[in-house]
């Protein structure tokens, strides 16, 4: 994962990206709803830039922006685990340089609710995610539907102005997982180091009032039980040893479709060894190392 405070590096790595590119826009001081942007950033994105800068034009004037909490090397462990590929960490002096004066107001919008007690809030808002937006060029902008205000004066702005992005606004993971809970009930799923996975949907029980119990299938584990002796069984390695082809990685339905494709291939591999149930699967996937990692 790279890392850079400079326009001129932002450049450089904004040359040499990967369309779809997907940005995440942040103050840092990151928490669980930063990381699941990132996370559906990656799924929709062959390239995933995140920023971190703490935007002294959306604070008042009874709002401290010196004792905005900091913490730039835990953002950056954390966003490591989401797999992004680089962050942005620009200085103030970076993005307001001497004598800068344009600002961005979207009207109406930035007047009322929240507006009305912070006034200038988001006319600092938009200025400078017009700024990031023209510096980064991403095809894809990812805000959380938590702060609705905001997504909304964003997307009025990337209206009027007849910008080239596409603003995903995403839900609270509140939301999300009971409606897939729901779907996917009375199923057997089938994932990629499926440990990952469950762990976060283990982390989310309390806040979401669902459990999933289901049985798990883990290409990971089953690719371990028909080729104990291969160095590498990560989901790309896989795919090439069975004839898969990958397309659109790093993607939901890419992603999904690749591990389903990689699934039906073991199934055959699986039966030569005897293996044709599911209890039989699960156990002998649970004899395999992989399956003594935690998340």
């Amino acid at each position: 994962m790279e890392v850079f405070t400079t326009i001129a590096d932002l450049w450089r790595w904004r040359t040499g990206a990967i369309s779809p590119v997907g940005f995440v826009p942040t103050m840092g001081y990151l928490h669980a709803g930063h990381l699941s942007l990132m996370r559906q950033a990656r799924r929709e994105s062959s390239s995933v830039l995140v920023s971190i800068f703490v935007n002294p034009s959306q604070f008042g004037p009874d709002e401290d922006f010196q004792r905005y909490p900091r913490d730039l090397n835990h953002d950056l462990d954390l966003i490591r685990t989401t797999q992004a590929d680089a962050v942005f960490t620009p200085s103030v002096d970076e993005m307001y340089p001497a004598g800068a004066s344009t600002t961005v107001e979207v009207e109406v919008l930035s007047g009322i609710l929240e507006g009305t007690s912070r006034p200038g809030h988001f006319r600092g808002v938009a200025t400078i995610v017009c700024k990031l937006f023209h510096l980064v060029h991403p095809q894809l902008a990812f805000f959380g539907e938590k702060d609705y205000q905001q997504l909304k004066v964003i997307e009025r702005m990337v209206h009027d102005l007849h910008m080239p992005v596409t603003v995903v606004g995403c839900p609270t993971i509140e939301e999300v997982l009971p409606v897939f809970h729901a779907f996917v009930s009375d199923t057997v799923l089938v994932a990629h180091n499926a440990a990952f996975d469950m762990r976060f949907l283990q982390l989310k029980e309390a806040s979401t009032g669902v459990r999933f119990d289901q049985p798990v299938l883990d290409t990971l584990l089953l690719s371990a039980v028909v080729s104990p002796n291969q160095e590498s069984h990560e989901l790309e390695a896989i795919a090439q040893r069975l004839g898969v082809a990958v397309v659109g990685r790093h993607t939901a339905l890419g992603d999904a479709v690749l591990a389903a494709e990689v699934f039906l291939r073991l199934v055959p591999l699986l039966a030569a060894r005897g293996i044709e149930t599911l209890g039989q699967a699960r156990a002998a996937a649970q004899q395999t190392w992989f399956a003594r990692l935690k998340y």
